[in-house]
């Protein structure tokens, strides 16, 4: 993918997960659909979606408002969806909050574009050096 294009993906992206917050139908329980524990996730491991929310004292609103203030110099990199079907990729995005990166994997549902999937939201297992970050 050229870059403006990468960037107008990102950029629509963005815009999208605000129009749908700030939508005065917006409900939590239908419009976001965040996987806090996942099938591959180890209970154990301090990096996982849950461990990692408890380490922070983050419920499923402060995951939310963490994306929503997400900008285009948090954008890491696209990557496919492999589950079969899935046309739409996952836009990875890397935010520093108290003074660590998370890694935050998200995209629209293919079906619609009013719920906001997301499948990570965890430390990064290592740091990631500012040369990759594209539009940073």
């Amino acid at each position: 993918m050229q870059s403006s294009d990468l960037k107008w993906s990102v950029e629509e992206l963005l815009k999208t997960i605000k129009k749908v917050t700030q939508s005065k139908d917006f409900d939590i329980d239908r419009n976001f659909d965040f996987r806090d524990i996942r099938l591959c996730d180890d209970p154990a491991d301090p990096n996982n979606n849950r461990n990692t929310m408890l380490a922070l004292g983050y419920n499923i609103e402060d995951v939310l408002e963490e994306i929503k203030r997400l900008e285009i110099t948090d954008f890491y990199r696209i990557k496919p969806d492999y589950k079969p079907g899935s046309k739409k990729p996952f836009f990875e995005f890397i935010k520093v909050i108290r003074d660590r990166q998370v890694y935050i994997k998200i995209k629209t549902k293919e079906w619609n574009d009013n719920i906001i999937l997301c499948v990570s939201f965890h430390f990064q297992d290592q740091y990631v050096n500012d040369s990759k970050f594209p539009f940073r």
